[in-house]
């Protein structure tokens, strides 16, 4: 669920997935198969409609993470799959829009 409880994606080509309940936390896992997060870290505001993202944003080979916050169409993006403040945040789109973002290598 977007929304709701969890999201789950994959991040790269090597299987990873990513799970993301409401409370911000952030379950990393470095294959898309059962067991335990490889790692688990906070990122956002508890509680809110903010939808987790994954792509490489620095452009180093690396997937990391970052939401989007519809309300302001605005994305917060990290360059490190840890807790911290915000590497890169900028609005893109309409706020309130009821659009999606979608994560790709736009070149």
């Amino acid at each position: 669920m977007i929304l709701g409880l969890s999201f789950t994606a994959s991040l790269s080509a090597q299987s990873d997935t990513i799970t993301v309940p409401n409370n911000a936390e952030f379950y990393l896992r470095n294959s898309n198969s059962e067991g335990e997060a490889n790692i688990i870290f906070m990122y956002g505001a508890p509680d809110n409609t903010w939808i987790p993202l994954a792509g490489d944003w620095d452009g180093d080979g690396i997937t990391t993470i970052g939401l989007f916050e519809p309300i302001l169409a605005v994305f917060h993006l990290r360059n490190s799959n840890s807790e911290g403040v915000t590497d890169v945040s900028f609005p893109y789109g309409q706020g309130n829009a009821d659009w999606l973002p979608v994560v790709g290598a736009w070149q």
